[in-house]
């Protein structure tokens, strides 16, 4: 089997080196100044993690906030992101539905992925970066990873045990290991006066390609 239940998952329990972050966001129509841009804040309602702006179309964008649990709650800190970097824009806009949280599984190393008939893929596997919250490609290449690894296995006609299906845990670490571990780095330089003084310099183009470097990772 390769769980891949999410960040709630009931069936891969093991503990795992790095935290839960939380996420809260809103469909919003008639932000105005939309581009087809991702817009990223840094912003002290959810420092050192970031708000964002997305557009999904050309009249409808996503608005979010992710940031660690304590201190003011999910709405609180929504309202005053939103108050703080996005009230003069959103003064004509109308949210469509209600505001939608959920957690985010964040690790900085791949382990306690495999059990005797278990693989563990994505976000059940806390397969998430810790600075940007980024887990879609985590969690296709580690779900891609798995199924090469149990079809194999079971090809051969092994039994799924842990030591057979161990493959899987030693190509999970050479292919994202490094991206997780550079998630754990960059967001506690986040923690630091780095930030505040990158973003002074944001203006500038050498700095606006070094922090998008930064977030993407390759």
């Amino acid at each position: 089997m390769i769980d891949c239940s999410g960040a709630n998952t009931r069936l891969s329990r093991s503990r795992r080196h790095g935290r839960t972050l939380h996420a809260i966001l809103g469909w919003y129509e008639g932000v105005d100044g939309v581009t087809d841009a991702v817009e990223l804040y840094f912003d002290a309602a959810v420092r050192p993690w970031y708000g964002w702006v997305f557009p999904e179309t050309a009249e409808r964008v996503n608005v979010g906030i992710c940031f660690a649990p304590g201190g003011a709650n999910a709405y609180e800190r929504f309202d005053a992101f939103v108050e703080g970097r996005l009230a003069a824009r959103m003064r004509g806009a109308s949210r469509t539905g209600r505001l939608v949280g959920h957690p985010i599984a964040t690790s900085w190393r791949a382990h306690s992925l495999v059990a005797d008939g278990v693989l563990t893929a994505g976000e059940a596997g806390s397969l998430v970066d810790s600075a940007t919250a980024e887990g879609i490609y985590h969690a296709l290449e580690s779900g891609r990873l798995a199924a090469e690894v149990l079809g194999d296995v079971v090809a051969h006609g092994f039994e799924p045990t842990a030591e057979a299906l161990s493959a899987y845990g030693r190509a999970v670490r050479r292919r994202l290991g490094r991206r997780l571990l550079a998630g754990r780095l960059l967001v506690g330089a986040l923690r630091t006066p780095l930030l505040d003084i990158g973003l002074g310099l944001g203006s500038r183009p050498a700095a606006q390609a070094a922090l998008t470097r930064a977030l993407v990772k390759g």
